[in-house]
């Protein structure tokens, strides 16, 4: 395809409106018997500046944000939340040194890490989490 990226919406089988983005082709693939809207972008920047576009307008709406990459690609950027008894925490940075943050958490606590294959979109993804959960602590590692 001539676009490397997009962003599909579309309605799960739960009723929830998921957004995927990120690499076009192994999104296309994914969702081939699913209707879907795609917008389609030239390049990870018009793809990022539409994804805030989206998240200022509808603001948390319950959208479920999923980055989607060709297997080819490395996902180098992660975001690691840990949810404490009343308390979130993010970690933000390189994959080896937020798997080693995760590795390190003793307890109960309830981890849930994401991955990205740049900076931007994690950069991104995490602008996202502050508006909708400002009182969150956030820990660059």
């Amino acid at each position: 395809m001539s676009n490397a990226f997009v962003i599909a919406k579309f309605t799960n089988s739960n009723g929830k409106t998921e957004i995927y983005y990120g690499a076009t082709d192994p999104i296309v693939i994914m969702l081939g018997s699913v209707s879907a809207a795609y917008e389609f972008f030239p390049n990870e920047e018009a793809l990022i500046n539409r994804l805030s576009e989206i998240s200022s307008h509808w603001g948390n709406r319950g959208f479920i944000y999923t980055n989607i990459n060709n297997n080819k690609e490395k996902n180098m950027y992660w975001i690691l939340s840990i949810f404490k008894k009343n308390t979130r925490e993010y970690y933000y940075g390189e994959r080896s040194h937020v798997i080693d943050k995760a590795t390190s958490v003793k307890g109960k606590n309830r981890l849930i890490g994401k991955a990205y294959n740049t900076k931007e979109l994690m950069l991104w993804q995490l602008e996202y989490h502050k508006k909708n959960s400002p009182k969150s602590k956030y820990i660059a590692v």
